[in-house]
């Protein structure tokens, strides 16, 4: 179930978590053990090649937008972590950061940061090793019973170096879903200049799409967010009345709200009692310059400055009852 609330550059979208019904779509079967108590790994791999941060492409920083969008909508209460595996060393402190990275993990809020602060010193060519080095560790995760779902996902233009294994992009990553009955992988081809997209296979655990401007970006997160956590997208919401109706209950309703100036207050029922807000983390593009110049880079790379929102968490420590309420959201560009 979809609709997009969403015009250019800004947009309510709201995910409900439900407590009966659920979600369903055809493909591999990955079924919730119990709404909400399923452990899940999402091992994101993060092109930062140079071909990302070309002149005036944007890819990388919808790229960075998009992992923090989606870092800020995980169940860490459940035990998620997700696990950034850019293709060139990384530092998380900014344009002058002297420490590189291979990796980095976030396992709560207080650790997007590290995203929104990430620097690529040296961007190169696009090599697959990273791909690889990711759905290895995952499926060891998986193996070892240290969660119940993985979920591979990987950013990228799809201007891979000569290093794609013989059997093909669309093959390998089937491959790698086949590694374990809970391990799928989500391929999200960024930017206007996409050179590779495989076809998903939702058979057999493989989803492709692709994003090439803003609002595409915002529609795509929406739509891995829901088939991930296995959210509904509540649909008919009214700017004008900011009235919403549940006819089950719900154990959380995550509101992401896109636009400059936007701001989510209250989400209250019929008699005026609040729901609990249980976090609100603003996402914004990059701190940072994005890259370092090197021969793949010969100018400071251009930001997508559109690109700023928030994400609100709302639930109490007992189901949001079925009924009337009214969500104030304010400052968003159009609905």
């Amino acid at each position: 179930m979809k609709k997009t609330i969403q015009r250019v550059l800004a947009a309510v979208i709201l995910f409900a978590m439900i407590l009966s019904g659920g979600f369903s779509e055809v493909g591999k079967v990955h079924a919730e053990k119990q709404q909400g108590t399923t452990k899940r790994a999402i091992y994101v791999v993060f092109d930062n090649s140079g071909s990302m941060y070309g002149d005036g492409n944007k890819a990388w920083s919808q790229a960075t937008y998009a992992m923090e969008v989606f870092a800020a909508m995980m169940n860490y209460e459940s035990g998620d972590v997700m696990k950034v595996f850019p293709m060139h060393d990384i530092t998380t402190d900014g344009n002058t950061g002297s420490a590189t990275k291979s990796s980095m993990e976030i396992r709560g809020k207080d650790d997007i940061a590290q995203i929104h602060n990430m620097y690529t010193p040296k961007p190169g060519g696009t090599p697959y090793t990273q791909v690889n080095n990711a759905a290895g560790e995952l499926t060891k995760l998986l193996n070892a019973g240290s969660v119940d779902e993985g979920w591979l996902v990987v950013l990228t233009d799809g201007d891979f170096d000569n290093d794609i294994p013989a059997s093909g992009l669309k093959a390998d990553l089937e491959g790698k879903a086949a590694a374990n009955e809970n391990l799928y992988v989500q391929y999200l081809a960024i930017g206007t200049d996409v050179k590779n997209i495989p076809e998903g296979n939702a058979d057999k655990g493989l989803y492709a799409q692709k994003a090439g401007n803003t609002s595409e970006v915002v529609n795509e997160l929406a739509e891995i967010s829901n088939r991930i956590f296995k959210r509904n997208e509540y649909a008919g919401y009214s700017s004008e009345d900011s009235g919403l109706e549940f006819d089950i209950p719900l154990r959380k309703l995550i509101v992401f709200a896109q636009g400059k100036d936007v701001k989510i207050g209250s989400l209250k029922n019929e008699e005026g009692g609040e729901v609990k807000l249980q976090s609100d983390t603003a996402v914004s593009y990059s701190s940072t310059d994005g890259a370092g110049l090197t021969t793949f880079v010969k100018s400071t790379p251009v930001k997508d400055t559109s690109l700023k929102g928030q994400v609100a968490v709302f639930a109490d420590e007992s189901p949001i009852v079925a009924g009337n309420y009214t969500l104030d959201v304010s400052g968003a560009d159009s609905i």
